[in-house]
This record gives structure tokens, C-alpha cells and sequence, in this order.
């Protein structure tokens, strides 16, 4: 019951003691660092490099062109080391 009280709480914006303690509050969002949306952007030369392997060779699909970028050296998206 304390939980939920403690999430009912949160939700309603009254940060209480036990959340300030936790480390809920800065958890659920308090106005800190804002992020923009979505990942960042590809180089523009990496973008030109894909969009000429795609037109050049209309029959691959992401998978192959993102096997050749890797094969030449380029990261994309796909290979974010977690």
C-alpha cells in the first residue's frame, strides 16, 4: 500500500521524503536535462555514400548495404555497441 501511495504521489507531483531519498523523483523527470527527439543524424557523406550504393544497386536491401558500409568501415545506426 505504501507503494502505491508513494506512486499516486509522484504521479500528482508531491515528490515526498522516501522519493527524495530513493532517487525516484530525478527517475520520473524533474526538469533536468532535455534530450531531443530520436537518434542523432547520420554524417552527411555517410548519408550521400547510402543513398548512391541504394541507386546504384536497386536489388540490395538494407541488410546488404549496411554489410558493405561495415565491410568498408562505416558504423551505422544499426551497430550502436550497447
Amino acid at each position: 500500500m505504501a507503494a502505491l501511495s508513494l506512486i499516486t504521489d509522484l504521479a500528482m507531483g508531491k515528490p515526498t521524503e522516501t522519493a527524495i531519498r530513493a532517487g525516484i523523483v530525478s527517475w520520473f523527470g524533474d526538469g533536468g536535462q532535455k534530450r531531443g527527439p530520436g537518434r542523432p543524424a547520420l554524417d552527411p557523406a555517410i548519408q550521400t555514400l547510402i543513398l548512391h550504393m541504394a541507386k546504384g544497386n536497386p536489388k540490395w536491401g538494407c541488410v546488404r548495404v549496411r554489410g558493405e558500409l561495415l565491410r568498408l568501415g562505416y558504423r551505422s545506426a544499426g551497430d550502436v555497441d550497447s
